[in-house]
């Protein structure tokens, strides 16, 4: 049982935390734990409270050093003192000084990888990836961090049954504690339209056919499918599809060839060459 009058002798710590940091300067850590000794008679300890401390150091108290950053344990009394967490002559810190090591920053940008999964509702669909917004973040931290990043994630997001233009806000995932991203979150957005599905039969050439050589082909046309937006559906054509079969890739025994979609009009999707073989019959000229 302690007695008020008795003198004691206490040993504990104080949190410390250092704020206002500089951007460009990565302390080894911003928390340390100072340990001090406290002299007073019982009654003075009780008053004190002896549970832990916390004290906000701000980083224009220390001194900079080309590689560390140090400070007076006396000045951090002095705080402590301010606050009335004990009289000056009660206690005294183990060490004069505290010192912290710290790198200065470096910064680079980096990509954003979006994860977001995305599916559409049927008859809808887009010309176009999911953009984000901005595509890259400066990254801050020490050179031997951001040797390790390369990009930066979204959040995982998923979303179902599109039938109109997203538009919203995602999360950054912070690639480590040491590190600082320019944005914590991103826009993403993505025009979506009606589809429908086409079908188009476009003439086959062939080519690479020796001029000694009369080629005849079934079928003469290729059958292709697709999905097309509702604005476009009447602008496309079999004048818009290219599809050759080449000669000199011809199967001699089965007498075939391969068709191959050489050309296709932008704004459609889901392209699929349904004929798949062609048959072909030489006649000499």
């Amino acid at each position: 049982m302690i007695q008020l009058t008795k003198p004691y002798t206490y040993y504990t710590h104080v949190d410390l935390a250092i704020v206002n940091v500089p951007n460009h300067i990565a302390l080894d850590s911003t928390k340390i734990d100072l340990a001090f000794e406290v002299s007073a008679n019982g009654f003075k300890l009780w008053t004190y409270n002896l549970s832990k401390k916390k004290v906000d150091l701000d980083f224009d108290l220390f001194e900079e050093k080309p590689k560390e950053i140090m400070i007076n344990t006396e000045d951090v009394k002095a705080i402590m003192v301010e606050e009335d967490m004990f009289e000056s002559k009660s206690f005294e810190f183990l060490t004069d000084k505290l010192s912290i090591p710290y790198t200065i920053k470096d910064s680079k940008k980096v990509p954003v990888i979006s994860r977001i999964e995305y599916q559409f509702a049927d008859g809808y669909n887009s010309l176009e990836d999911i953009v984000i917004r901005p595509d890259s973040v400066l990254i801050t931290g020490s050179e031997k961090d951001l040797s390790k990043i390369s990009e930066v994630f979204t959040s995982a997001k998923k979303i179902a049954k599109i039938n109109q233009d997203l538009k919203g806000k995602i999360a950054l995932e912070n690639p480590g504690s040491s590190v600082k991203l320019s944005d914590r979150q991103v826009t993403y957005s993505l025009n979506v339209q009606k589809f429908s599905e086409k079908s188009l039969e476009p003439r086959i050439e062939v080519v690479n056919v020796p001029d000694s050589l009369n080629l005849s082909i079934f079928p003469q046309k290729a059958k292709v499918s697709f999905l097309v937006s509702l604005e476009a559906f009447e602008k496309i054509t079999e004048l818009d599809f290219k599809t050759i079969c080449d000669y000199n890739k011809r199967f001699r025994e089965e007498a075939i060839m391969i068709p191959v979609l050489e050309d296709a009009p932008a704004g459609i999707k889901n392209i699929n060459l349904t004929t798949k073989k062609v048959d072909y019959l030489l006649v000499k000229n």
